[in-house]
């Protein structure tokens, strides 16, 4: 435990303190170690960002849909799979068929 701390106080105290900002911290990794470590991590951070986001889309999707058929209305974006375009078109049926019975009785 000791080790460890001695290790890290020693890494902060060694280095000059300098100006520390962007164009500094910039600077200073493509000079030492070459413009490939700017996009060090990119890779394993997209692996883990792209299903997240996959799932984020799909409960949005499923979120506007369950809203839609409980509303009864369209939102008119033209997209999705059309489900909620047939059971408008089903529901007015039914409403036609039932006025229609109505002016039978």
């Amino acid at each position: 435990m000791f080790s460890l701390f001695f290790v890290a106080f020693h890494s902060l105290t060694s280095f000059p303190l300098q100006k520390k900002n962007t164009k500094t911290a910039l600077t200073s990794i493509l000079r030492n170690e070459g413009v490939l470590a700017l996009w060090r991590g990119a890779a394993p951070r997209a692996v883990w960002v792209a299903p997240l986001g996959a799932m984020n889309f799909a409960g949005y999707e499923l979120a506007k849909r369950a809203l839609e058929r409980g509303s009864g209305g369209e939102s008119g974006s033209g997209s999705g799979s059309g489900s909620g375009s047939e059971e408008s078109s089903e529901d007015k049926n039914e409403n036609e068929n039932e006025q229609e019975r109505l002016k039978e009785e």
